[in-house]
C-alpha cells in the first residue's frame, strides 16, 4: 500500500519477510522510459518491531539492464510516523540525485543498528518526483523510417543514415518502442547489396 496515496499508519509496507536485513527493497516498474529527480518516502516506526532504517539506497534499472545506484544523493534523512501519522501530520524523507532515466527504481533500507536484529524498516507511503520521457523522439524516428522506399537505390543512403542516427540517439529502452525497425533493417540489407555490387 505504499503507493495508495494514504498516509495513514495502517497502510504500510514492512520487510519482516525478509532474512537478510541490508538486501529487502521496494520496487516501482514503468511500462515507458521516466525521468526521476528524487523520492519522498514517509517511513513508520512503532520504536518496537517497526523502526526507521539509518542508511538508504537508491538503485534503477539502467540500459544495459543492470541495477545501478544513483549518483550525488542528497538525504533529509528519516523522520518518524507512529500510529497517529496522518495525511495533515506525517513527515518525509526527501532523497534527491542526478536526473535518471529508466524503467524501473528501487529502495534498499539499510540497518546497522543492534535492535535492527528484532525490528524491520517499514513505509507508510513512496512518492517519486519525475516525469515520463518525451516520446515526440520516437515518432520522428518512425516517421523517418515510413518515409523510405520498399525498394532502395544509392540515391536513398543519406536518408537511410539519417533514419539509423536517429535511431541510434535514442535511448535502449526507447529504442525498443519503435515499431518499424524492421523495414530500416530491410533498407540497409539493401543498400549493402547495392554497394557491394
Amino acid at each position: 500500500n505504499i503507493n495508495d496515496g494514504s498516509k495513514a499508519a495502517l497502510s504500510r509496507w514492512a520487510a519482516w519477510d525478509c532474512d537478510n536485513l541490508n538486501n529487502n527493497y521496494v520496487q516501482y516498474a514503468f511500462d515507458a522510459p521516466v525521468e526521476i529527480t528524487k523520492c519522498m518516502v514517509t517511513w513508520y516506526d512503532d520504536g518496537d518491531g517497526c523502526q526507521v532504517p539509518d542508511g538508504l539506497t537508491i538503485k534503477y534499472l539502467n540500459d544495459a539492464g543492470e541495477w545501478v545506484s544513483v549518483s550525488n544523493m542528497t538525504s533529509t534523512g528519516f523522520p518518524k510516523n507512529g500510529d497517529s501519522c496522518t495525511d495533515e501530520n506525517a513527515q518525509e524523507g526527501v532523497y534527491t540525485f542526478d536526473k535518471i532515466t529508466t524503467t524501473a527504481i528501487r529502495l534498499y533500507p539499510t540497518n546497522t543498528k543492534a535492535q535492527m536484529q528484532s525490528a524491520r524498516p517499514a513505509i507508510i507511503e513512496w512518492r517519486l518526483e519525475g516525469q515520463f520521457c518525451f516520446l515526440g523522439d520516437i515518432d520522428h524516428v518512425e516517421e523517418l523510417i515510413a518515409a523510405l522506399p520498399e525498394t532502395v537505390t544509392l540515391d536513398d543512403e543519406d536518408a537511410i543514415e539519417a533514419a539509423r542516427a536517429a535511431y541510434d540517439a535514442l535511448a535502449k529502452a526507447h529504442q525498443a518502442m519503435v515499431s518499424n525497425i524492421a523495414k530500416l533493417l530491410d533498407a540497409e540489407a539493401q543498400l549493402a547489396e547495392l554497394k557491394h555490387a
